[in-house]
Parts: structure tokens; C-alpha cells; sequence
């Protein structure tokens, strides 16, 4: 296992929790202005995704790459019955909506297997966008994240957070961890092996364009921070990406599972399950800039433990 796993490591799975100081409800409009489609929005829970970290040789920074579909947009109240199924809006309609996101991040090691990141303003690649269309990207093969509408677009200005290696099973005792990469249904990549780790980041992002189809009463202007929770392994809620997008634009120009090595977290590039939602802030103050807060919270999540307290009570 490389020197610099914990390094590494710290990056990929983290894009960390934290939590807005007050949210407030959007208005949304699902399918863009064609009518019927706007709706009361608290919050945008994404499905678990796909985080991608490309290290430089000296393990001292890094470029992460973040991808999802989103799951579902929670509605005022606590009746999960009335939030937003995405892509419930019609057939041909673009109600399909899928975040993309790239920046840099300097790495500091402070003691163990953990360690500081915070946000590199010199590395070229930063962007995060949202994109709506009539179908949904695909996660094993990381194709179509860039497709359709772009309806949201900004760059991250602030940030940091925190990673640590947790371990990873090795029962033959050959120094191998075996520990299946992809463990969501079915083995899609049976000969990569998986270390294990947890953390995240908060970045503030600022908002330099929207489409006022779909977001009615968000401007230019806007910051929001995004943060997102992720677990290197193994993959149980989501399937492994085969590529990325490392621009916000082209479509699947970055190789994903297919760089890691036969065991992912110890080398250079690592894939992540990531899990992330959307709430927003200030947005009464429009026409003033308002802001919006990216939340990641993976399980701990309100919207995540909303969704899943509610499954079990049936």
C-alpha cells in the first residue's frame, strides 16, 4: 500500500457534511416553463454518485471529480409523498436533472491516516454545473452527466475538509485487500479490490449562470456551498463510473474505475461513492443575490433520513 494512501484518500471520498444556518424554500419549475411545473423546493437529494481523485507524484494536490443523478426534490412538510420523483414530469420532457462538478484541493497530512484538504484557486479545473434532461445519466458507464440543458453553472471560491483511511480487509492474508470494489447489483468489475475510508469538504461555490426556466428567483451572484458526504468503498448504493467528464461539458473524456489498479486507494487515482443534496438560503431576497447551499450529508442527511425513516415504517 503506497505511502501516500492516506493522502490520497483524503480527497476522493470528501466532499463533507455540514449544515446551512437556515433554509428556505425555492420555487423550481420542473420542466422548464412549458407549464404546470413549477413546484415548492426545500430541497435537492441526489442520488449516491461517483467522486473521481487524480493526485500529482507528490501526493501534495489533487483534482476531484464529483457526478450524480438526482433522486428526488423535497417539498414543504413531511409527507414524502408529495416530493419530486425525478424525471416524473412526462415522457420526452427534460425533467431529468444530473450535477457535475471539478476543483482542485491542496493535501496536508495531520498525523495517522488522516488529513486537511483545502480549495486550490491555481488549479485550472473548477466548475459545477446542473444539467436537465429527457433521461437520466448512467453511472456504471459515467456517460450522458453532461447532456441535455445546462440550467445551472458556477465556480467553487472557498473550502476544505478532511478525509481518514479506515482500513481494508485482507482475510488470505497476501496483502491484497479483498474487498470487492463493486458490491451493487452485481460485481461489474471483478478483479478490482477496494482499502475503505470516510470524510468530506464544504466548498462555496459562486453561481455565475442560471436558466430562469427552471430556477425562477435564483441570479447570477448567487453563492452557495457545496458538500457532499463519501465512503471509498465499497460501492453498495451506486454503481462504479467506467469514465467522467473533466470539464462540466465534454461528455466522458476521463477514464473512472479502469485507472484505479487492481486495488482502489493505492495508487494516484481513486473512485468514490459520493452522496450529496441541495438546499438553499437567502433566496427571499431576490432580486438581491441570493445564496444557495449545496448539503451533502450521504446518511446522515435530513432529507436521506426523512426518506429512509419512512421506508421503514411501512
Amino acid at each position: 500500500m503506497r505511502k501516500s494512501l492516506g493522502l490520497a484518500a483524503a480527497v476522493v471520498a470528501a466532499l463533507a457534511w455540514a449544515t446551512p444556518s437556515s433554509a428556505e424554500t425555492i420555487t423550481f419549475d420542473t420542466n422548464g416553463g412549458a407549464g404546470g411545473g413549477q413546484i415548492q423546493a426545500d430541497l435537492f437529494d441526489w442520488l449516491p454518485g461517483n467522486s473521481l481523485l487524480v493526485e500529482n507524484a507528490a501526493g501534495t494536490k489533487a483534482t476531484v471529480y464529483f457526478q450524480a443523478n438526482l433522486g428526488t426534490i423535497v417539498v414543504p412538510g413531511f409527507d414524502t409523498l408529495n416530493d419530486y420523483q425525478n424525471g416524473n414530469c412526462g415522457v420526452g420532457e427534460s425533467c431529468n436533472f444530473k450535477a457535475v462538478a471539478g476543483f482542485g484541493v491542496d493535501i496536508t497530512p495531520i498525523g495517522g491516516n488522516t488529513n486537511l484538504f483545502t480549495l486550490d484557486l491555481t488549479n485550472p479545473t473548477n466548475f459545477f454545473k446542473i444539467y436537465a434532461d429527457t433521461t437520466g445519466a448512467s453511472d456504471l458507464s459515467g456517460s450522458c452527466f453532461t447532456c441535455g440543458t445546462l440550467i445551472l453553472s458556477g465556480t467553487a471560491t472557498d473550502g476544505g475538509g478532511n478525509f481518514s483511511v479506515i482500513g481494508g480487509a485482507d482475510t488470505n492474508g497476501d496483502g491484497i485487500p479483498d474487498r470487492a470494489l463493486d458490491q451493487f447489483n452485481g460485481n461489474d468489475y471483478p478483479g478490482v479490490f477496494t482499502v475503505r475510508g470516510t470524510g468530506g469538504t464544504t466548498l462555496d461555490v459562486l453561481v455565475n449562470s442560471v436558466n430562469a426556466s427552471y430556477f425562477p428567483n435564483l441570479i447570477p451572484g448567487t453563492t452557495l456551498s457545496f458538500t457532499n458526504t463519501s465512503q471509498i468503498a465499497p460501492y453498495d448504493q451506486a454503481n462504479p463510473s467506467a469514465f467522467f467528464s473533466n470539464n462540466g461539458v465534454t461528455d466522458s473524456n476521463e477514464i473512472g474505475v479502469g485507472s484505479v489498479g487492481i486495488v482502489n486507494g493505492t495508487t494516484n487515482r481513486i473512485v468514490a461513492q459520493s452522496d450529496a443534496n441541495t438546499s438553499f438560503i437567502g433566496v427571499s431576497a431576490v432580486p438581491e443575490p441570493a445564496s444557495m447551499t449545496l448539503l451533502g450529508l450521504g446518511l446522515l442527511g435530513a432529507a436521506a433520513r426523512r426518506r429512509r425513516t419512512a421506508k421503514n415504517a411501512k
